[in-house]
């Protein structure tokens, strides 16, 4: 392709980092060498994420090696299909770490913030001492949720896992990927409400700083099941 004026010369290599990195939003000119560095340290695992995503006002986020960074309570990233399994047992896993802890809470995994009530969450609370899951009840009005003791600590890899099987919800935490302990697991037996779709959210949900998750989330080990088939994500 020829580039005949210096804007659309720009204008090309916009389109290609956000083609690469999956982004949408305009791209500040002084940015662009920034957003070329973190292209190329992906090793091709860019490639081999074959799940879309999207960014939400994605102004300060960063993607390199497929770890994703910079949120804030503005920026995160979302699935682009409705998480709708019906009936079905499905597995949330997110590989993630924290970078700082004077924070309140970080809904880190939740839906869209419109419909956010349609959708499973997972949450830190507390200054990195407790982990809440949830569903929303049956009129998708209010949440049912549990929370558990846990003690998070900064610069740390971390591998949850939220489980539905039948009306069982586990949480699941490993520090090495493979050993998992067992944090929360509650009963709920009411149907999830989905009558609005709601796109499953990483990095929380835009409305204020303390739903912002601080870190990363590395979407190479993070992956949405839906019966036996990875439904989103890596695996």
């Amino acid at each position: 392709m020829m580039y005949e004026t210096t804007d659309s010369l720009f204008t090309g290599i916009c389109d290609a980092i956000r083609k690469k990195d999956g982004t949408t939003a305009l791209i500040n000119h002084q940015d662009i060498p920034e957003r070329i560095s973190a292209i190329s340290g992906c090793n091709n695992e860019r490639e081999d994420f074959t799940s879309a995503f999207y960014t939400k006002h994605n102004a300060g986020l960063r993607i390199e090696n497929m770890v994703v960074s910079g949120f804030s309570d503005t920026a995160s990233i979302y699935t682009p299909d409705a998480f709708m399994p019906a009936d079905r047992p499905w597995v949330i896993q997110a590989k993630f770490r924290l970078s700082e802890n004077s924070i309140k809470s970080r809904n880190f995994i939740v839906g869209t913030p419109a419909d956010k009530s349609n959708c499973p969450f997972l949450s830190i609370r507390d200054d990195n001492t407790a982990m809440g899951a949830g569903v929303p009840t049956n009129d998708g009005t209010t949440w049912y949720q549990q929370t558990a003791k846990y003690d998070f600590s900064v610069d740390t890899d971390y591998w949850v896992r939220y489980i539905r099987d039948k009306s069982d919800y586990t949480l699941l935490i490993s520090t090495n990927g493979f050993d998992y302990e067992n944090i929360i697991q509650f009963e709920y037996a009411d149907e999830p409400y989905q009558d609005t779709e709601s796109k499953l959210r990483f990095g929380g949900y835009g409305t204020s700083s303390v739903n912002t998750l601080f870190g990363s989330i590395d979407l190479k080990e993070t992956y949405i099941k839906i019966g036996d088939e990875i439904w989103w994500g890596k695996g």
